[in-house]
Parts: C-alpha cells; structure tokens; sequence
C-alpha cells in the first residue's frame, strides 16, 4: 500500500490514520452480494470481512474503493442527546 492507502486502512480500521501497534483482528462472515462490505469496529480493532470475494483482486478493487470514497461516507460521529427533564 501506498503511504496514503495505508492512512486510509488504519483510519477505517481503528480510528487513527496512524499504527498503534495493537494487532487487526479479522473476522470471516459469509455476506454477499450488495451486502458484501468490510465492517470495521474502531474500539476493539476487529476488521469483519467476507470469505465470498471469488479472486483476490475483486477483494482489493471493492476495498479500495471504499478506502478512497470520501471519508464521511464511513466516518461514525457521534450523536448526543439531551435527558428529558422529570
């Protein structure tokens, strides 16, 4: 990967466009189809992944994509809510 991919795959991964030096889980699920897309869970660093990609190219085309798409199309903000008073 290139420096830039690489900030992008830590980013989705875990949070932060830098390597923390924990380890990447992987998880291996069976969706496919339009469903078929890598879910990454920032606060335990586990990366879900389909085992239906038939080459390994098809894999890293439709992961690249999702890296270079612009980032609030997979950033996660945070939302807030005021406590109704009693």
């Amino acid at each position: 990967m290139k420096p830039d991919e690489l900030r992008a795959f830590f980013r989705f991964t875990t949070g932060s466009s830098v390597c923390s030096g924990r380890k990447i889980n992987i998880q291996w699920n069976t969706v496919s189809g339009l469903g078929r897309r890598p879910v990454s869970h920032t606060c335990s660093y586990q990366l879900d992944l389909s085992e239906t990609y038939c080459t390994s190219l098809e894999f890293i085309t439709e992961f690249q994509m999702i890296l270079t798409a612009d980032e609030k199309s997979w950033e996660m903000d945070a939302l807030y809510y005021d406590t109704p008073q009693l």
